[in-house]
């Protein structure tokens, strides 16, 4: 049988006519400052009301009349697709979707990735606040009737003879399409769920998410206070979630919904709102006593992605002498980098906890979860992702895991050879730093243990022997990622390198040999596909050279 390479690139610039109805995923400049959040300022009767709540609130706490609450928020996701098959972008697979659940989860309850890291801050003694908000997928639609995907709802816009998202060219005019037609259109009852929304962008459009604030009885509706037909969020979907078709390297922790859903709970900026990244005014306010003043918000990550070392700057954006201990650029609040973004702190968690237990779309979700989110017992199903290439002089790798099953399970992490490899904090937890003794090849395996049973998931990890000569893989390491993996038969390699370079790109199976090869002049953005559907199930290596640089991505085949 004849093996071809079919590929196809996608320029990072292309026509988004109506016509065309593109369907491609969007990779966004990484250079390029992104709207990260595009929700908008709560008009000032909204700002004088929510804050009397608070206060009141605040107030019912120290006197000892009103403690915190527990609450659960029942979730319906409507995914806007256009026909793709579920698990094709940007219809997006229920695995991807309930990632984002675990995360929220994780990070209301103070646990979420990198949390560990906030000891070594001058904010430690702020903490990183359980907000006692858990979410959960809905499994009823409005009808009573059982969801066949719990918490999912699938829209395709050519159903409803809607437009395509890929066809809009500005933030403005996308929120005003989810606005005034979508959402009102799909939007279950906000009064018993949390509606989410998620579609593919245009690459002219920079938003990657908006909520509305929480309403009162007198202001639903309000400029950006939900109402009844737009209460919720809208997240691109390109870094819903942290597993899967995840579009963004810097946004791929699933802390864009985290960062909406405190808006929605009633949360500001942590800059305040001030005009500018770096050159706003520290005289705005979140209104949280606990966070310091800072100017605007901070884009990136302000230390670097090694958080620890070097020790952090005492300043970023210095509003001082009142911010004694530089900007808190690692609340979930500001704009960083997924991996640098790890808390809200006790303040926000009186504010969220003020939205449910009074805002009206917020006061009667818990008791909707009561029928929403009886989930009968089940095994795990165990999901676990990490990279799959390492060098060994820098051989730590860090792990993102969660299952799905009730009652919530518990994690063992297991690897094989198992000789000098460690876990931090421990391999008992969710998401372990993972430290590989030499280069090898090691199989990671993730149990997720419940009162019904065990489920695995296992991940084969190439540790290479980086020498000084080709330690400049990372620029194809980071930048070059494969999705999806494991794999049915077809592979897109997604490119967002920071320069135009000559690619080389070869496919080899487990015996060395290789099955096709190809080559990429002038490439720096965008898609190449890899078609591998007529090869038998097993394990793959995708080399990809540029001539000064080689790195090996390692994909699994399934049929």
């Amino acid at each position: 049988m004849k093996k071809t390479l079919q590929l196809s690139l996608m320029a990072l610039c292309f026509s988004l006519s109506l016509t065309a109805q593109q369907n491609n995923p969007v990779v966004l400049p990484q250079n390029a400052p992104q709207k990260r959040c595009g929700t908008e300022l709560p008009p000032k009767e909204w700002d004088e009301y929510f804050n009397k709540e608070v206060e009141k609130f605040k107030q019912d706490i120290i006197s000892g009349r009103r403690a915190a609450a527990s609450y659960t928020i029942p979730v319906i996701v409507h995914v806007i697709h256009g026909g793709e098959a579920p698990g094709t972008f940007p219809n997006l697979s229920a695995a991807q979707i309930n990632s984002q659940l675990n995360v929220l989860n994780a990070d209301l309850g103070g646990t979420g990735w990198n949390v560990g890291n906030l000891a070594a801050t001058a904010f430690s003694a702020v903490g990183a606040a359980n907000c006692q908000i858990t979410f959960c997928a809905a499994t009823k639609n409005p009808l009573g009737q059982t969801l066949a995907e719990p918490g999912i709802h699938r829209v395709r816009y050519q159903d409803s003879s809607w437009s395509n998202p890929f066809s809009f060219g500005s933030n403005a005019s996308l929120k005003a399409y989810f606005d005034g037609t979508i959402k009102p259109k799909t939007i279950w009852d906000p009064q018993y769920y949390l509606n989410v929304w998620t579609s593919g962008i245009s690459n002219q459009v920079s938003l990657l998410g908006y909520a509305t604030f929480p309403a009162g009885a007198p202001l639903a509706g309000l400029g950006p206070v939900g109402s009844a037909n737009t209460d919720g969020i809208w997240v691109y979907a390109g870094c819903y979630g942290n597993v899967g078709s995840l579009m963004l390297p810097t946004n791929n922790l699933g802390r864009t919904a985290t960062h909406e859903i405190g808006h929605w709970l009633g949360l500001r900026h942590i800059g305040g709102d001030g005009d500018g990244f770096g050159n706003g005014d520290c005289a705005a306010t979140d209104y949280c006593n606990d966070t310091p003043p800072q100017k605007g918000g901070n884009l990136g990550c302000p230390n670097g992605q090694n958080w620890g070392a070097p020790a952090y700057p005492l300043h970023v954006n210095d509003c001082a002498p009142n911010d004694p201990n530089g900007d808190m650029f690692m609340n979930f609040m500001d704009y960083c980098d997924d991996g640098s973004l790890i808390m809200f702190t006790p303040d926000q968690k009186i504010r969220m906890q003020t939205a449910m237990a009074n805002a009206l779309y917020r006061q009667s979700l818990t008791a909707s979860s009561a029928t929403q989110c009886t989930n009968p017992a089940s095994t795990p199903t165990a999901y676990a992702n990490m990279p799959i290439n390492v060098c060994n002089t820098v051989g730590v790798i860090s792990t993102t895991a969660y299952a799905i099953g009730n009652p919530i399970p518990t994690f063992f992490w297991t690897t094989t050879p198992s000789a000098g490899v460690t876990y931090s904090p421990s391999n008992l937890v969710a998401n372990p730093s993972i430290t590989f003794p030499s280069a090898g090849i090691y199989t990671v395996n993730c149990a997720a243990t419940n009162s019904v049973g065990t489920g695995n998931a296992a991940t084969t990890v190439s540790v290479d022997a980086c020498d000084v000569g080709i330690a400049k893989n990372i620029l194809l390491r980071s930048y070059i990622t494969l999705q999806p993996n494991p794999s049915s038969g077809k592979v897109n390699l997604i490119m967002t390198l920071p320069s135009s370079m000559n690619l080389n790109v070869s496919v080899t199976n487990i015996l060395g040999q290789t099955i096709m090869s190809s080559k990429h002049p002038n490439i720096s953005s965008g898609s190449i596909e890899i078609d591998l559907t007529h090869e038998a199930a097993g394990v793959y290596f995708i080399n990809i050279e540029s001539g000064k640089e080689k790195t090996v991505k390692r994909l699994i085949l399934n049929k």
